[in-house]
Parts: C-alpha cells; structure tokens; sequence
C-alpha cells in the first residue's frame, strides 16, 4: 500500500517494523531486500537483507534468485573473483528448489534468469536453450507476462545468432502477448516505477511498453519516448535487452543511423 502511495521510505520503515515482530521470517527480509533492489541503487542494502533470509533459510528459492540477479546485474561473473559460476550457482540452487517443491511458475522464472545470466556471459546459444526450457513452463492463460518476456529473449538471442526470421517470429509473439495485456497496465506500471524512482523497475517495464505501444501506431511515440527515457536512466540488468528491442524499431522505421548507434553499444558491452 506505501508503494502505491509513492511512500517508498514509510515502506522501508513497515518492512523494518515486520522484521522486528517476526525476526526469524525469511519472508520479511526478502521482501525488503527486493524493496531495496527495484530502487535500482542500494543493492548493499538488499543483499544484506539476502544473506540473513538464507542464514534463517538456506532453502529460500526465491532468496537465491535474486542475489543471482544482484550479481549478474553488476556483472561480477566478469571479473577476476569468478562471481560469475557463484552468480550461476545462485539459480541453479533456486532452481534445484523449484523441481523439488513442484513450483512450475518459479522454475520458470529462474530458468529465464539462468537465461539471462548465460546470455550475458557471452553464451548466448546456452542462454536460448534455458529460455526455451523456460518458455515450455509459461502457460499463455496463466503466465502470460512471463511468456512474453522469454519470448523476447527468445528473439533477441536468435537474432544475435543470426537467425533474423526466427527473431521476427517471437519478437512478434512477445509482442502480441503484451498488446493482449492491456496498455493501460504497463502505462500505470510505468507511471508507478516513475513516482517512485525505481529506475531498474522503469527499464524493465519500458521493455513491455515498448512493445505494446508500437503494436498501436497511435501510441508509438509515447513508447519511444519511455524507452529512450529509461536508458539515460543507467545500466540495469534489462538495459541490452531494451536496446535491443528500440534498435529493431528503429531498422522497422528505416533509421538506420539510430539503429546502429545502440547495436554498437551492445556489442562493446558483449
């Protein structure tokens, strides 16, 4: 409720107040910890709060979840330390979770991430097989949003390996699933994530608005508009993806130049 108020402090404090009545819930500083993630700066915060959900539960499926996006959103597979397989280990471990418990929707989502963590390695033949793994999981009446964003990982990965007709197919898919959504959701979602500044939020959600409002030519612009918006933003994890996805609008409306321009900041990330 202090989300949707834009009281984003007064929800730290309520989340603070949970934890303090029921210090031995994982659950409470969970929920903090992705409070403090979707800020999209104070990622310290929410792996404090990460790592003491998994001293009380080393089980937490979802726990390792997101301290695996922390760490491939910073891009620590990359580095000397090797965070990277520890990044992967995070989702593999998450995923171990899900079979177990039978949660399908769960095991979706991370074979998704572990797509996402492959594909940002530079792997992005392995990172397509674990978001097929994942898009056979979406069911479309159930898991619609899911299924839109693993089909347009889908087609962003097999556009990068070449296969553009394959690419056009599921980037068309996805986008279809996002126009059956509604615009009136993800441009209240992205209304929401501006009121609250919550700048990892606003690229994530860009990414389906993008798509939606350009499946409506009399919305194109405002999609755009969001779009480019988000990336001056910074880097987040969704920040390729959604170059990605604004460069193929672009080639669509022949602007070539602009189009060009964020493939190359893709490929100097790459």
């Amino acid at each position: 409720t202090y989300l949707k108020l834009n009281r984003i402090q007064e929800a730290h404090e309520h989340l603070l107040r949970v934890i303090e009545i029921a210090p031995k819930d994982p659950n409470g500083y969970v929920k903090l910890g992705s409070s403090y993630f979707s800020t999209g700066d104070r990622f310290d915060d929410a792996m404090r709060m990460f790592n003491q959900a998994l001293a009380l539960d080393p089980k937490h499926a979802l726990t390792y979840n997101n301290i695996g996006a922390i760490q491939h959103d910073h891009g620590d597979y990359d580095d000397a330390l090797g965070n990277f397989p520890s990044a992967l280990d995070c989702q593999f471990k998450a995923l171990a979770i899900d079979e177990r418990t039978g949660n399908e929707a769960s095991r979706a989502a991370s074979l998704r991430t572990i797509g996402i963590v492959y594909t940002r390695s530079g792997d992005v033949a392995a990172g397509l097989d674990y978001y097929r793994k994942s898009l056979a999981l979406c069911h479309a009446d159930i898991d619609a949003i899911e299924r839109g964003k693993t089909l347009n990982n889908i087609g962003i990965n097999l556009k990068n390996l070449g296969d553009l007709a394959g690419a056009q197919s599921a980037l068309d898919e996805a986008r279809g699933v996002f126009v059956n959504l509604g615009l009136p959701l993800h441009e209240e979602a992205w209304a929401l994530a501006e009121r609250l500044q919550a700048r990892r939020t606003q690229v994530d959600v860009a990414i389906n608005l993008l798509w939606c409002c350009c499946a409506l030519p009399q919305h194109r612009q405002k999609g755009l508009s969001c779009a480019e918006g988000a990336l001056a933003l910074g880097e987040y994890d969704g920040s390729d993806t959604l170059r990605n996805n604004l460069a193929w609008i672009y080639l669509e409306q022949n602007r070539l130049p602009d189009a060009a321009r964020l493939y190359a900041v893709v490929a100097q990330a790459a």
